[in-house]
């Protein structure tokens, strides 16, 4: 198999928004194929790499499929990855949700609950579902040429803890939450939101990660 280095992989190990993601790829006029292997990993020039739902199953599933080394060998290689939500969870060392469960270990940091309760005692929210305005590095080439501050969509009731501050590129404020909801490590890059569910300004960061990365 050979792919074209123009061309966007997605990885399909049964987890994640893939519908979504090929839709808002086509949008923007990006070459894109599904790769499901080692191999086809291993062969991809920029891989995303999505997820929902809980940690530990995606993080399990990668690993039944013998995935694992092939998505660290492609990261080390300085080939692109770009992780969404559950997707930019497991680049970190271990996540918390449903018990310790080992990640990627790409980026230094773990996952851990959004905390149920803000600074004044009352209740938040959780899951933080729906559109939240972000506070972006505009330095980074994800967010090339924005004019403005969007908002993004999320679903999500964990949320990265980065060791190092600066690999954070975006934060959002929930409900008094300061949550890191983007992050960069040289070729690796992470959302916690989808952007291909939001809108103009999502589609322009994936746009950017095709033209740019």
């Amino acid at each position: 198999m050979t792919l074209n280095a123009k061309t966007i992989s997605i990885l399909d190990y049964g987890i994640g928004n893939l519908l979504s993601v090929q839709r808002a790829l086509d949008a923007v006029g990006a070459s894109w194929t599904m790769v499901k292997t080692p191999e086809e990993v291993k062969l991809s020039d920029k891989l995303i790499l999505p997820g929902v739902g809980a940690f530990m199953h995606c993080a399990n599933t990668l690993e039944a499929a013998g995935l694992n080394e092939a998505i660290i060998e492609h990261a080390n290689s300085g080939k692109a990855l770009l992780g969404i939500c559950v997707g930019m969870q497991l680049l970190f060392d271990y996540g918390l949700e449903q018990g310790r469960c080992d990640g990627l270990g790409l980026i230094s940091g773990y996952i851990d609950k959004i905390p149920d309760q803000q600074d004044d005692g009352s209740a938040r929210k959780i899951p933080h579902i729906g559109w939240s305005e972000l506070f972006l590095d505009e330095e980074c080439p994800l967010f090339h040429n924005f004019s403005h501050i969007p908002a993004a969509y999320f679903v999500h009731s964990y949320m990265v803890i980065p060791e190092h501050s600066n690999h954070v590129i975006a934060r959002c404020n929930y409900e008094g939450a300061d949550i890191t909801c983007g992050v960069q490590k040289e070729n690796i890059f992470g959302l916690q939101f989808h952007p291909e569910k939001s809108a103009q300004a999502g589609l322009e960061i994936l746009s950017n990660f095709d033209s740019r990365i």
